[in-house]
């Protein structure tokens, strides 16, 4: 029986990522912020360096590693990159299940699969040329490998985590905290295991940019930018009138250097003239965003799981110390809410973690019969209602906010 509900799951999780590529949708050429990854992934595999044309450090290296391996071997391909990363995505079905078994049985592992296969903010990754689609692997690689005490697996998992989206450094500093905090003693020697690869690597990295630029860069050149962006947009929504030109790109006759110069005195300025009051109220504004469910159209599938993963969340919470690795996760987008801005975009790598909680939720709830099951039920016939209306629905809720 459990084999032929795998194989449900996976025919599930293939087929909706298949369909998604190969619709217009996924065959559309990269745009915005998958321009630069997909220039860079080329780059790498014509031996030209990690490059977009103009920087050099724009972006974390994995990812643009990660293309340029596969552009190396299959060409310059878009449909093989693609195809690659629903190969990602299946093998993180395998991790999700693992998770959900080991902290709350193969019945919600299984769930747990069976949500991540079919929810859109899942399956439409894996079209797109953006670091999400590593990133998801790895940062469930990182959790696994914790959980088995695989030191060696989870410090290159996470020190490659790191490399891929640089946010990723809250919930490895989350991880090592507890792991002292457990039992110091005992899991000296993997905290020294996952410290030293994650110090190999961005040394790599730091000593790679300083033979470039001979500056000290262990992030990227446009992490200015990408504060001013992110808060900006929240700070005019508070009220912020003000506008400043922030580069995206050198200037011609300029550098990379002069380009992170300029935008982090952009950046700065930004801050300071904002009153407290709008720098308290901006992360709330930020969960809101990231909570939203029109993109424009009406996300049934994030709406079904909601309640369910925000239940769990609260029902675990006696079981912090067990559970610190899925805790740990929840601490990145906790910091995109007080730095950046947590887009419904960034709740893709957070959903296979959402599908966990809210799977034990569910079971939980439906075996206790009667009016639980009940209110699942009425749960998922309001959400069918308002997918329907989603139009009218949608326009209401914008009036109000």
């Amino acid at each position: 029986m459990n084999r032929w509900k795998w194989l449900l799951v996976g025919t599930l999780a293939l087929g909706l990522r298949l369909n998604y590529v190969l619709s217009p949708e996924g065959r559309q050429p990269p745009v915005a912020d998958a321009t630069v990854y997909f220039a860079m992934g080329q780059n790498v595999a014509s031996g030209e360096g990690l490059h977009d044309g103009a920087s050099y450090a724009v972006r974390p290296p994995g990812y643009p590693l990660f293309l340029g391996g596969v552009f190396k071997i299959a060409g310059r391909s878009q449909l093989a990159a693609q195809g690659l990363q629903i190969l990602l995505a299946l093998a993180g079905l395998y991790f999700i299940f693992e998770i959900g078994a080991y902290y709350f049985g193969k019945e919600a592992g299984l769930l747990a699969c069976l949500i991540y296969a079919a929810s859109y903010d899942a399956y439409i990754i894996p079209a797109t040329f953006l670091s999400e689609n590593l990133y998801v692997f790895l940062l469930l690689a990182s959790v696994y490998c914790l959980l088995k005490g695989s030191d060696l697996f989870a410090g290159f998992s996470m020190a490659a985590l790191y490399m891929t989206r640089q946010e990723a450094l809250l919930f490895i500093l989350f991880a090592l905290a507890m792991l002292a905090y457990l039992n110091f003693r005992v899991n000296f020697r993997r905290i020294v295991v996952i410290l030293s690869m994650l110090i190999a690597f961005n040394a790599a990295w730091i000593y790679r940019n300083w033979r470039i630029h001979h500056r000290f860069i262990p992030g990227t050149t446009l992490s200015d930018c990408h504060l001013y962006m992110s808060n900006m947009y929240i700070f005019q929504k508070l009220g912020e009138s003000g506008e400043s030109h922030i580069l995206t790109a050198p200037l011609p006759g300029t550098s990379e250097l002069d380009m992170m110069e300029a935008n982090r005195k952009t950046r700065i300025e930004l801050f300071r003239r904002q009153p407290w009051s709008r720098l308290l109220l901006a992360p709330f504004m930020k969960l809101g965003f990231f909570l939203y469910p029109f993109l424009p159209e009406y996300d049934f599938t994030y709406m079904l799981i909601l309640p369910f993963w925000l239940m769990g969340l609260y029902a675990e919470r006696r079981q912090w110390r067990r559970n610190y690795p899925l805790y740990g996760v929840f601490s990145i987008l906790a910091g995109l809410l007080l730095v950046f801005h947590a887009v419904p975009r960034y709740r893709g790598p957070f959903y296979p973690f959402m599908a966990v909680f809210a799977a034990a939720t569910l079971l939980r709830l439906w075996s206790e019969g009667g009016k639980r099951r009940v209110a699942i039920i009425a749960w998922g016939v309001l959400n069918a209602a308002v997918l329907v209306a989603a139009v009218p629905v949608r326009h209401l809720v914008k009036s109000i906010l």
